[in-house]
């Protein structure tokens, strides 16, 4: 039995394959499109929890969350809303207390910490510290790092504890956050000393903090 001689080597037949790559290479380039600009889901099967289309987003920096109502600070405090995103770092506040005084002193005017030169934000000075049932609702789901709309939220703090105003029942001491990594709920003391960051939201007519003429934290604190 003869063995079978090896096929020698053809420059022409290289030439065809390096051919049909290149050609293979361009039908996939000619068939592809960008992304359109929207919700960046990171895991598809799962349903997005806040679509693009549950808000109403605002050149001025604001978007409304049309499931409740709430109108949201597009860019986390400490950001600066460019009138397309949000540029820079989110403030850390890690003493519950100063978040609230700081959230009273940007709706007087005393703090520049949202950053547009003026009191209040997008002309309404009535923002607040979410509760955490509020801060929940913008939780999306199919994101992780952050696991916020990336549409609605540009440049949202990845991975940071966002206070809410609610403090834990029987235990003044302590408040529930939410983590933008993953969207879990937990609580810490109001004294910690770690980075926190806060998201304001409001929710139209007279806000609490003028209402009662202390700082607003939603009916929780005594």
């Amino acid at each position: 039995m003869t063995a079978a001689r090896p096929t020698p080597f053809d420059p022409g037949n290289a030439t065809m394959i390096r051919r049909g790559i290149a050609g293979l290479l361009l039908a996939l380039v000619a068939g592809w499109t960008a992304p359109a600009s929207a919700l960046s889901c990171f895991n598809p099967g799962v349903a997005p929890s806040t679509p693009d289309a549950d808000f109403e987003a605002d050149a001025d920096g604001t978007a409304r969350h049309l499931a409740t109502g709430l109108v949201w600070m597009r860019c986390a405090i400490g950001q600066t809303w460019t009138g397309t995103g949000c540029s820079g770092q989110a403030m850390s506040f890690p003493q519950w207390g100063a978040a609230l005084r700081t959230v009273r002193d940007i709706n007087s005017g005393a703090s520049d910490a949202d950053n547009d030169g003026a009191a209040g934000f997008a002309g309404q000075s009535d923002w607040r510290m979410p509760n955490i049932k509020e801060l929940v609702s913008i939780h999306e789901a199919c994101r992780r790092a952050p696991a916020f709309n990336d549409l609605v939220f540009p440049n949202a703090p990845a991975g940071n504890v966002h206070w809410s105003s609610t403090t834990v029942a029987n235990s003044p001491t302590v408040a529930w956050y939410m983590d933008s990594a993953d969207g879990v709920v937990s609580f810490t003391f109001k004294s910690d000393v770690l980075p926190r960051v806060m998201r304001l939201v409001r929710a139209g007519g007279v806000g609490g903090y003028r209402l009662t003429g202390r700082i607003f934290a939603d009916g929780f604190e005594p």
